[in-house]
């Protein structure tokens, strides 16, 4: 047997009984061979779990994400950065994003604490969010003169300022719009003025362009090619 064996062993035995007296480097190296759920209900036990979560190498972390899913618990745990990560991986279908894939992560974020739900969404891209809305709302009104516009003849569904008014295009979606909206007009004014002043006059191709120019970026950065995808770099790993 050789040292790297040895070393394998013995760190499973303690992962097994004594998972909280290791190193932090240790318990990255022991969660290795475990599956993604098993790796995170390690994490959640550990009597510091936000900084081993938060230890992880992205790729790991992208690793159990791609076997758990999305996870309100991960999300109170990661640090805005690793969420932008995961959502590199797991969004982008070619030049795109999947809307199904941004409802069930918006769906997460919203449900965990208001103040790390504001600063995961602060972190990711405007582009990005600004892409999912285009896809799924308009906006009228501004901030001219707006009683005297065509757009304040028009039908729309909601406001929240009497300044911009939203339509939604599929109403099943509409009530976890409003709610990632009425949290960022109420804690973080300046990007929801943002993205309603974006999705009312900035056109979609445009934002694809530069949101996928700065994904790209970030997976180079991690070694990645630009058509990295969970299911591309963990296809076989997910261990039942």
């Amino acid at each position: 047997m050789n040292k790297s064996q040895q070393t394998t062993i013995e760190l499973k035995e303690l992962a097994n009984g004594k998972f909280a007296q290791l190193t932090l480097p240790e318990k990255i190296a022991a969660l290795h061979d475990m599956s993604g759920a098993e790796q995170f209900k390690r994490i959640l036990a550990d009597p510091d779990p936000a900084a081993f979560l938060q230890s992880l190498p992205l790729l790991a972390l992208g690793r159990i994400v791609h076997d758990i899913g999305p996870d309100s618990s991960l999300i109170q745990l990661a640090s805005p950065e690793q969420v932008r990560f995961l959502l590199d991986l797991e969004l982008w279908e070619e030049w795109s994003i999947s809307l199904e894939e941004m409802h069930k992560w918006l769906e997460v974020i919203l449900e965990s604490d208001s103040s790390i739900a504001v600063s995961v969404l602060a972190q990711l891209d405007l582009e990005l969010l600004l892409i999912y809305l285009k896809k799924c709302m308009s906006v009228g009104g501004g901030l001219s003169d707006i009683i005297n516009s065509e757009d304040f003849q028009g039908e729309w569904d909601h406001t929240f300022d009497e300044i911009f008014y939203l339509h939604f295009f599929d109403e099943d979606q509409s009530e976890l719009i409003l709610r990632m909206l009425e949290l960022l007009y109420n804690e973080h004014h300046s990007l929801y003025r943002s993205l309603m002043l974006g999705v009312e006059n900035d056109l979609i191709t445009e934002l694809e362009e530069t949101a996928w120019q700065f994904r790209c970026g970030r997976l180079e950065d991690e070694g990645l090619p630009a058509t990295a995808t969970a299911a591309t770099l963990f296809a076989g790993t997910v261990q039942k």
